[in-house]
């Protein structure tokens, strides 16, 4: 499934950083539990990108529906389920 679903990111995406983020968050929603998923510092920094770029990838990702934020101190996002069934189904 990770494979599969990392695969489809390419489709996605031709931007690094955005493949990155995506990867990230993939990595986060299958590995970890849903309050414990990766923050928005950890982002920055695993990413090497300042706050302004990485809260542009999340307006950008939120607004097509394939993220959504969970919690808000620290800021936490994670995949929708829609997107999730659509990386899974090959569906891009």
């Amino acid at each position: 499934m990770f494979d599969s679903m990392l695969g489809q990111v390419g489709k996605l995406t031709k931007d690094d950083k955005e493949r990155n983020f995506l990867s990230l968050l993939i990595q986060s929603y299958l590995f970890e539990y849903k309050y414990d998923r990766i923050t928005a510092p950890e982002l920055e920094k695993y990413m090497k990108v300042g706050r302004k770029r990485l809260n542009s990838l999340f307006a950008k990702f939120e607004s097509k529906g394939y993220i959504t934020k969970i919690k808000k101190k620290p800021v936490v996002y994670t995949l929708t389920d829609t997107f999730v069934e659509r990386l899974d189904k090959d569906d891009f």
